[in-house]
């Protein structure tokens, strides 16, 4: 069991332990590179530049998927008026109740956006 230390002397004896690009790489990336070994050693000696702190090897994480090539939607969040909000809403469960379409917010959204932006130039016909 190991002798239990304050945070104060633990994090003042992090502080100077702790190396500056393994500080970057976690602030930027929310995680510990390892620093470059002697391919010699053996995995088994290999130990995580912070204890405590498993790394997985890069090859082992799923590469992220471009917008432009995931087929489906893109979630697309911006504030509104509450009172702009509260009538979408209110138009939402309205058109729900009585069966008519559009009546999810998101459609209703859409059906009110598409023709601006097509006026505008900003969607090709």
């Amino acid at each position: 069991m190991s002798t239990r230390v304050s945070l104060v002397d633990r994090l003042e004896k992090d502080q100077h332990e702790l190396d500056p690009e393994v500080e970057a790489a976690f602030v930027s990336h929310g995680n510990v590179v390892p620093h470059a070994r002697d391919e010699s050693l053996d995995e088994m000696e290999r130990q995580p530049t912070t204890p405590g702190i498993e790394t997985k090897p890069k090859s082992s994480r799923r590469p992220k998927q471009s917008a432009a090539i995931t087929p489906g939607l893109i979630p697309v969040n911006v504030r509104v008026r509450p009172a702009l909000a509260g009538a979408l809403k209110t138009a939402s469960l309205d058109r729900q109740m009585r069966g008519i379409e559009p009546h999810s917010k998101r459609e209703i959204v859409e059906q009110a956006l598409e023709p601006w932006l097509r006026s505008q130039g900003y969607l090709a016909d």
